[in-house]
Parts: C-alpha cells; structure tokens; sequence
C-alpha cells in the first residue's frame, strides 16, 4: 500500500505535438490516484523559456520537419555521431529563462520529472538555484534513446523497454539509474470496452474491416493520399480518418468523402468517416483492426495496449524513423515506405489463412506496459525522500 505523502512532484513538458503533454498527464493522474495528498503541478515550458530558446528548439524544429526533412534527418543523425553535451546551446540553457526559473521556485518541488530533451536539460540548470535539491527524473517517450539525453546527471531514466535500458547502460549509465517502466499513458487505455456496442453507438458496421487513420495531434499532410489509396481496395473498407486539429487535411478529407459517396451506393464499397481532433481515442481504437499512423511515441503506446497492428506512413524524420525501426523489429508494425506498399499490407492482415494478424497482435501485446504511469508513480512516492 502507498504510504500517504505531501509530496511536491513537478512535471515539465513542452506542447510539441501532444505526446509529451499527455505523458505528463499520465503521469499526474496515477500520482494524484495512487496518493491523493501528493501536490503535482504540470508545466509547459515553451512559453516560459526565452524567446531564443523557444526559436531554435522549437520554431525551428517545427519548420525543419514541415518544409525541409532531409536537412533535419541530415542534422538528426549527424548528431548521433557529432552530439555535444547539449541538445541546445548551453548559454541558452543558462540564461534569459527567468520566468521559468520563478514558476519552478514558487512551486519548490521535491521532484521534477521531465518528459521532454529540453526541460531535462533546463531541469539541472534550474535546480543551481533551488534549494533542497529536488530529485529529477527523465522520462523518455521515444522508442529509441539519443546519447544527448544520458549527459546530465539525473536520478532515474525511465524508458520504453529493456532494449533502451541496455542503450543508456552502454553510454555511460549505471543500470540501477534506468527503470524500462514503458511510457506513461492514460490508464483509460487499458480498461475493456464493449466493442459491440460501440460500433452500434458510433455507425459502424461489425462485419467489416476498421481502419482507424491518425496523423497526431495536428494531422500530418498525407492522409489524403492514404484516404484515396485505402479507397481503390477491392475489399471494401470502413475508414476512420481523424485530421485532429488540422483543418486544411480535414477540409480535404470530406471533399473526398462527398466525392466518393456520389458515386453509388456504398453497400458494396468501402465508407469513409472523417473527424476532427477527438478524446474518445480509447474508443476509436477499441473498434479498429489496424491502426496506420505516423509512429510517435505515445500513440503507438497507446495502440500496442489495444493489441492493434500498426502501418506507419510518413515518420517525422529522425526520431520517428528510429520508433518505426524498433517496431517493425519486433513485429508490431510494418513500414509503408511507398503508398503502392498500403494495400498489399492491409490485405496481407485480413487474409482469412493468414496467421500475420494474429502475430502482430501477439508481438504488440508483449511490447504492451498498460501499467507504465502508475509502476513510475510508485517509485516516485516510494523512492524519493
């Protein structure tokens, strides 16, 4: 049983996308549900931290991947041979970052936890100023571990699978100082859910295949492309296509719906349901037969604890690249390099003699940790003074 604390726990993540936020969360609820008298806070450092930092992490990273990718796969992997001690210049790790310096003192944590490269890094410049020392944790929501993130002292590393444990162990890392808890997700995900009676609920036709179409938080450019791919399947389809909160690719989305549905009667063709940014995602997923998506690390998370067979379409270069790796190394997954390769795959799971369904199925739930958010929850109310 969990001793009662008055633990002062601070979260800092960064909104880039929402995987880091909705890690933090995570985090949050299993602490406030394990031990109700633990004070949390989370902060979101991005407008918090200088104007400089903020450009060249931020804006910066945001216009690379979106209008020059292979500069940043080039700059990506060059820092794998070529890392510093920082992901960012240390002046602006050290200076002009006042206003968060304050948030942080005003809240005097016992611990901090980060769940992002940057507040991990501003995390040991911040504590020079506070007094005790709180304790830090680093939380990594990637399938894979850049060396930058084991070159600041810390109190655990906590990661997604052994597999990364044993990374930080061979850059440096005392084993003891890595705990391979999973990545913290909502603990909403792991709850069975009638899937009947959501299909009834929401439309949908049991007897058909669902493929459930997500591009993150803000909808990555190529669902279209995927839309009108998984449209010329023979075998008829049920698509669910979330644009979240980007509406030009939602926009695009129903021109396609209403443009397909003019055609004909869809009794024996494939229907197309288009939506916006949603919160029932536990939902959508507990419908779905195969989820094709961009391999981020708190969606492909969430989708391992469904059992869902995942195709990865467009990863961010980089960071992403390297989560599709690790995936289709454990036989979760299956990259779609080409949109000619979509098609083949999704039949290749739903042939009725197929046994690579029931595989990928298999695989994702051994990779599974439903529990990541409370078992790293513990170990803060245990294990910290």
């Amino acid at each position: 049983m969990t001793a009662k604390t008055s633990k002062r726990i601070l979260i800092l993540t960064a909104t880039l996308g929402s995987g880091h936020l909705r890690a933090a969360e995570a985090i949050q609820s299993a602490l406030q549900f394990l031990d109700p008298a633990c004070v949390t806070k989370i902060v979101d450092i991005k407008p918090l931290i200088s104007p400089f930092l903020r450009f060249f992490n931020f804006h910066g990273y945001e216009f690379l991947i979106e209008h020059a990718s292979a500069v940043w796969r080039w700059l990506y992997r060059s820092s794998w041979v070529r890392h510093g001690k920082y992901a960012a210049p240390s002046f602006l790790l050290k200076h002009g970052n006042s206003r968060l310096l304050r948030e942080v003192k005003s809240f005097a944590p016992d611990v901090i936890v980060s769940t992002q490269i940057n507040c991990h890094e501003l995390s040991y410049f911040l504590c020079f100023h506070l007094a005790p020392l709180p304790q830090r944790l680093a939380v990594i929501t990637d399938y894979d571990v850049h060396p930058v993130w084991s070159k600041l002292p810390c109190d655990l590393w906590v990661v997604a699978h052994p597999d990364l444990a044993k990374q930080l162990v061979e850059l440096g890392l005392d084993r003891l100082e890595t705990a391979a808890f999973g990545i913290p997700i909502d603990l909403v995900f792991k709850k069975p859910l009638d899937r009947a009676g959501l299909m009834a609920r929401m439309g949908l036709n049991p007897d058909r295949r669902t493929i459930l179409l997500m591009g993150g938080s803000v909808g990555f450019g190529e669902l279209h492309r995927v839309v009108n791919e998984l449209l010329k399947s023979k075998v008829p389809l049920q698509i669910l296509a979330i644009a979240a909160k980007n509406e030009r690719v939602r926009a695009q989305l129903e021109q396609i719906r209403l443009a397909w549905e003019g055609v004909g009667p869809l009794a024996d063709r494939s229907v197309l349901h288009v939506f916006g940014f949603v919160k029932n995602v536990p939902e959508f997923m507990s419908v779905a037969d195969c989820f094709i998506t961009k391999p981020g690390g708190l969606a492909t998370s969430e989708a391992l604890v469904k059992k869902l067979p995942m195709l990865f379409v467009n990863p961010i270069a980089g960071h992403e690249e390297r989560n599709s790796d690790f995936f289709v190394r454990h036989g979760a997954a299956v990259s779609i390099r080409e949109l000619s390769e979509l098609l083949p795959a999704i039949e290749s799971l739903f042939q009725p003699e197929s046994h690579t369904r029931m595989e990928m199925n298999r695989a994702a739930w051994n990779l599974a940790k439903p529990n990541a958010a409370v078992d790293l929850a513990e170990w803060i109310l245990h294990h910290t003074p």
